[in-house]
């Protein structure tokens, strides 16, 4: 799937929310995680789409709750999304912003900002990494890049920064 493609059907405020959340799965298998060096491709469009991005980091919060091994974000995708947020942390409320508030938009759709998301990750975070440290039974190091821990603690960072911001 193309990106274009991708950034119409997220950007659509009527989208169901099980197609954009199916939809920013895609994007993370092929972006991600399947295809090693395609990160860049996706790293460096917050700044020529920035409502795509902000509604892809809605998804993808939506679609990665914490709640298990499975839905917990990768790494990657962590690094980019804090990277995204640290370099323009008004990305974040670019919906929120940019849409008139009204009763019309349907209970069926993503979020109008991904902050409550990205607020549920800063709290579940600790404790869906310390889990996995349990059943890995490691000391969470690797070989140079930025582990969970730190990601997290940026993008706490960045949240708090984007609610000073308001």
């Amino acid at each position: 799937m193309t990106l274009p493609i991708a950034r119409l059907w997220l950007c659509q405020q009527r989208t169901h929310r099980v197609y954009c959340v199916r939809l920013a799965q895609v994007l993370v298998d092929d972006y991600c995680s399947m295809v090693p060096g395609s990160g860049p491709t996706l790293r460096n469009i917050h700044s020529a789409s920035p409502r795509f991005c902000c509604q892809f980091i809605t998804a993808v919060t939506t679609l990665y709750d914490l709640t298990s091994d499975e839905l917990t974000p990768p790494l990657e995708l962590l690094q980019m999304i804090v990277s995204w947020i640290q370099d323009d942390p008004r990305l974040v409320l670019i919906t929120f912003l940019n849409s008139p508030l009204s009763g019309s938009q349907p209970i069926s759709s993503l979020d109008i900002t991904p902050l409550g998301g990205l607020i549920r990750w800063c709290i579940k975070a600790p404790l869906a990494y310390r889990r996995d440290k349990k059943q890995a039974g490691t000391d969470g190091s690797s070989d140079g890049e930025p582990d969970a821990a730190h990601l997290f603690s940026a993008l706490h960072l960045s949240v708090l920064q984007v609610c000073v911001c308001l």
